[in-house]
């Protein structure tokens, strides 16, 4: 049985459109549980991208899952929150996209 607090991490390694090598390291805690009012589970999410130069992206979310399959019940925003490096001072978000084949495709939009 799932509970509030319950945690799962993730690394994961990516190449941008570019040939640029990353790494996402991610963060998922159970902030809320599914209901008659609310047949989602709500997840808070923060991640990390990690790029070779050392330049980072993190990334803060909150997203409904449907329990009985534990996949994104909605669209999926992820909020800019902070960088380093030359990603510094960044603000904007990334939206993730399911290909048919089973990898995600990850859209940033960077504000400076």
């Amino acid at each position: 049985d799932a509970h509030i607090g319950d945690r799962s991490t993730s690394e994961i390694a990516m190449t941008t459109d570019g040939g640029e090598q990353a790494t996402i390291r991610g963060h998922l805690t159970l902030v809320d549980l599914a209901d008659a009012a609310d047949p989602d589970d709500r997840m808070m999410g923060l991640s990390t991208i990690t790029f070779a130069d050392g330049a980072t992206i993190v990334l803060a979310d909150i997203r409904d899952l449907d329990p009985a399959t534990g996949r994104i019940a909605r669209r999926c925003v992820r909020a800019i929150v902070g960088g380093t490096g030359r990603f510094a001072g960044v603000t904007g978000d990334v939206t993730r996209t399911y290909e048919a084949d089973g990898r995600a495709t990850l859209t940033l939009a960077i504000h400076r």
